[in-house]
């Protein structure tokens, strides 16, 4: 596949996990849990801290990382509109979603305390 950079490589995406949203979690949970699970331990957040999940898919590292800290406020980015709908369903509004690629994210430098992506690298 193409990189993400190009048009059909990030429609490719899009078709795939717009394919795959309604059976994600389940099909990988097992691979969802451990790598979130991973992640949110290295992650040192502060009560109040701001933090973008590039590649958020169905919101599953918002709710590793919500129990630890509450009070950080979320965002997640991510292209599949699917999945982002079911993120936004699994987290009852307590984070805010919305469709952009890496590489077009639509923050000001400095706009988060924390940038993390578990999963998506590969694209």
């Amino acid at each position: 596949m193409q990189g993400v950079d190009s048009k059909s490589g990030e429609l490719a995406v899009r078709r795939e996990y717009a394919r795959l949203a309604p059976v994600y979690d389940e099909r990988w949970s097992f691979y969802i849990r451990a790598t979130l699970e991973e992640t949110a331990k290295r992650l040192a957040l502060r009560a109040n801290d701001k933090v973008l999940d590039v590649g958020c898919g169905t919101g599953a590292l918002f709710q590793a990382i919500a129990p630890r800290r509450p009070s950080a406020e979320f965002v997640g980015a991510d292209l599949s509109a699917e999945m982002l709908a079911l993120a936004r369903r699994k987290t009852g509004g307590r984070a805010a979603f919305l469709g952009a690629g890496a590489n077009r994210l639509p923050f000001r430098a400095r706009s988060f305390d924390t940038v993390v992506s578990c999963n998506a690298f590969h694209y």
